[in-house]
């Protein structure tokens, strides 16, 4: 209604791996009797109704620096004996950092961190993870994840060439981006509407 006041919240990003150093090879974890809750990087989604997770990652030390992830679901799998938590790697993949900074006074973390503007998309074995950005040099990339009835969700990093790695998540609602592709597999998806090579997000 023109001239209304909105009164819905919006989920903020938080920070949810801060200045990581973690630099063992990522590899698939193990099915587990309890959930990680404690572990940087897992977001409990019990009670938890929104679809969709949006990350942006940091880090340092310059500009063209990678950094590894994984994405992992986790669900609650009813067994012969009991329940157990088993995690699923939807997705694996490198960031680049591109040369925006997080800037001194904004809180977000040391002023020289830099933002990554590149997300590539290494392997998927499920639907709904989507790269999106703006089409300009150094802008900041976001992955997109549909959390497909998972009961928790966990970004895992590990470093490349470059020194630490950050996470920002935020829970929201579904994308309107290819809401008519529901069944596909991967799609990375500018904001120009050009769909570049499958997998990959560059910004020149």
């Amino acid at each position: 209604m023109q001239g209304a006041t909105r009164t819905q919240s919006k989920e903020p990003f938080n920070l949810i791996i801060d200045g990581s150093a973690a630099n063992t090879a990522i590899a698939a974890q193990a099915v587990a009797i309890a959930l990680p809750l404690t572990t940087d990087g897992f977001i409990d989604l019990r009670g938890v109704d929104q679809p969709t997770l949006r990350v942006m990652f940091g880090g340092t030390t310059t500009a063209d620096d990678t950094l590894n992830y994984a994405i992992d679901l986790w669900y609650l799998v009813n067994g012969a004996d009991g329940v157990a938590y088993v995690p699923v790697v939807i997705a694996t993949g490198i960031v680049t950092l591109g040369a925006l900074a997080y800037a001194a006074g904004t809180n977000l973390g040391a002023a020289g961190n830099l933002f990554a503007d590149t997300i590539t998309v290494s392997q998927s074995n499920s639907g709904g993870v989507s790269v999106h950005s703006l089409v300009l040099a150094d802008s900041i990339a976001m992955l997109e994840i549909d959390l497909q009835n998972a009961i928790g969700v966990q970004i895992r990093t590990d470093l490349g060439t470059g020194d630490t790695a950050d996470v920002f998540a935020q829970l929201g609602e579904a994308s309107s981006a290819g809401a008519a592709d529901a069944g596909a597999v991967l799609r990375d998806v500018y904001q120009a509407g050009v769909i570049p090579a499958l997998g990959t997000n560059e910004n020149a």
